[in-house]
């Protein structure tokens, strides 16, 4: 059985990052497969590791684009995509050496097309933790989603490796919305009828903490909500019997998108209103120490004081 594997990796300002994490895909043990990187206008000198490494290994492939964030990238990635089968990986993270060798094991073993799903760890600096996990099976698409609702998994695009024919069914990633992958899965499981689920830990996902999704913006908290809205929709059509979990799982993303916006300057009221509307009727269980002071604050209106005294400030 000849299997080729394709690889899409979104690039931008990765410098310290990108010639490890292309290393740990051209020295996997599985030989078959092909790289793309998208370059999305990188300034850093990103492109000139990507190319010069290009230049000993001719599966490693370069798009360049102007700045159109990830979501663009990964679908202009896709678009090239020449593989069996299709994996997204980031640019700072990297995969054991036998990933590829594995899954390929297990395409001979059940003999038909199927979508697997990873196992993980995070590591920062030189500390590794193990990430969150089911034992290997294979799953419904409905507990796949389950177990990402009730908190058993984590949403993350790169822990699947999906044939090609799936992601040809209108499964394009929204241009320009930050946290895409959360809608992003749930639509992509309700195309699927199962999932191969292997507990190995094969990614290695980098914690940063200067990373998009550790920094407080605007534009963070705005697509956040905005993504949260048509997960709503599609975990109502696609997923209904997981409503509930859904709006349990969606509770602590609501209390940190009110609180972030708030110290941000709201700049629609409208979303602001609907949101307090829903984070006041909130029960303080099953989160956080921290999460329950930020829903504290936000109850009794302090995190609103805090936001008009911050906003004050940087106008004097």
């Amino acid at each position: 059985m000849n299997i080729k594997f394709s690889i899409i990796m979104p690039v931008y300002n990765v410098v310290e990052f990108l010639e490890e994490s292309i290393n740990s895909v051209i020295k996997q043990t599985y030989r078959n497969l092909e790289l793309i990187i998208v370059n999305d206008g990188s300034t850093d000198g990103s492109i000139k590791i990507a190319e010069k490494m290009s230049e000993f290994d001719s599966r490693i492939s370069i798009v360049n684009q102007r700045n159109e964030g990830l979501s663009v990238a990964r679908n202009v990635g896709l678009a090239c995509a020449s593989g069996d089968y299709v994996f997204f990986m980031d640019s700072d993270d990297t995969v054991k050496d036998d990933l590829f060798s594995i899954i390929y094991e297990r395409i001979c073993q059940i003999n038909f097309p199927s979508v697997f799903m990873i196992g993980y760890e995070n590591f920062h600096n030189k500390n590794t933790f193990p990430g969150k996990k089911l034992k290997s099976d294979r799953y419904s698409n409905v507990k796949i989603m389950h177990a990402i609702l009730t908190s058993q998994l984590e949403n993350y695009v790169w822990q699947f490796i999906i044939p090609k024919f799936v992601l040809e069914t209108e499964l394009s990633f929204a241009p320009g919305v930050l946290f895409e992958d959360i809608d992003w899965t749930a639509r992509f499981l309700s195309h699927v009828p199962s999932v191969d689920y292997i507990s190995d830990s094969l990614y290695c996902y980098r914690t940063r903490i200067n990373s998009i999704t550790h920094t407080r913006s605007h534009k963070k908290s705005s697509d956040l909500l905005i993504v949260l809205e048509l997960l709503s929709k599609t975990i109502s059509k696609r997923f209904p019997k997981e409503l509930e979990n859904f709006q349990v799982w969606r509770k602590p993303l609501d209390i940190t998108v009110y609180y972030d916006y708030s110290l941000l300057g709201w700049k629609n009221l409208e979303d602001k209103g609907q949101l307090f509307s829903r984070v006041k009727s909130y029960d303080s269980r099953g989160l956080t120490f921290k999460q329950k002071v930020k829903l504290y604050l936000i109850k009794i209106k302090v995190v609103d004081l805090m936001g008009y005294a911050i906003l004050l400030r940087r106008k004097l």
